[in-house]
């Protein structure tokens, strides 16, 4: 028997006032792995988790190692004692479980590319639930198993999930990678591609324009384009100046 909901989740969060800053605690249990999750948030980013397996506390923002301590047995007192609550609901509890909320799927580099310098790759699985994922890298249809990484399940709106995982790789012209999630909101594995598209502009000589030292304004859109590209690969290449002001999409 498998219980998607509830899960248990909990989010707190406190709000620092005078400095503008936000914790955010978040805690889960369910039935299916993993089985719980507790975690820490500092403005956005990961503080510390509690590792369930180590029965340890891992940190992720180094300023804070020496400003506090968080003892695992207290996050793993409190998942214990949820889990209890949780096999007591679904004992009791007649409701019908929770909708499976298909996760959306962004992948995108983390610097400019530049062809055979390294870089890493970043796929955001976010809006999802419950918090149960598979996410595999593919190099042109190949799994990648070296160079890989991937946060815990962070959370996001409405009781949602979010995960980033990471490839590191060298970008080459003829790679094309793909980054294949499986979700139970999904009828089939999601394959979010990301392919190195070499800028057509490189090669191209920056020319005076009509006014001494200056660059042409044909050649300023062309390279601003290949940033978006590089950065954005949803990007389209129209790029387009009116009064001043620039927009793309």
């Amino acid at each position: 028997y498998c219980s998607f909901f509830p899960l248990i989740p909990k989010f707190l969060i406190g709000w620092d006032f005078l400095g503008g800053h936000m914790s955010v605690y978040a805690e889960f249990v369910q039935t299916h792995r993993p089985s719980g999750e507790y975690m820490f948030e500092f403005d956005g980013d990961e503080q510390f988790y509690v590792d369930l397996d180590k029965k340890e506390t891992v940190w992720h923002l180094p300023d804070f190692i020496h400003a506090f301590d968080f003892d695992a047995w207290r996050g793993i007192a409190d998942i214990v004692m949820a889990k209890r609550n949780l096999n007591s609901l679904i004992q009791r509890s007649n409701h019908t479980r929770a909708t499976n909320e298909p996760p959306e799927v962004t992948v995108f580099p983390k610097e400019p590319v530049e062809l055979g310098q390294p870089n890493t790759l970043i796929c955001h699985v976010d809006k999802f639930f419950p918090p149960v994922l598979n996410v595999t890298w593919l190099r042109n249809g190949q799994m990648v198993t070296e160079g890989i990484a991937e946060t815990i399940f962070l959370p996001s709106t409405e009781f949602r999930f979010h995960k980033f995982h990471y490839l590191t790789f060298l970008p080459m012209a003829e790679d094309v990678y793909d980054c294949k999630v499986e979700h139970w909101g999904l009828d089939q594995p999601l394959l979010q591609h990301w392919g190195t598209e070499p800028c057509p502009f490189t090669s191209a000589v920056l020319t005076p324009s009509l006014f001494p030292g200056s660059v042409s304004l044909q050649h300023l859109l062309s390279l601003i384009s290949c940033v978006l590209l590089s950065l954005y690969p949803n990007f389209t290449g129209d790029l387009t100046v009116s009064n001043s002001s620039y927009s793309y999409t």
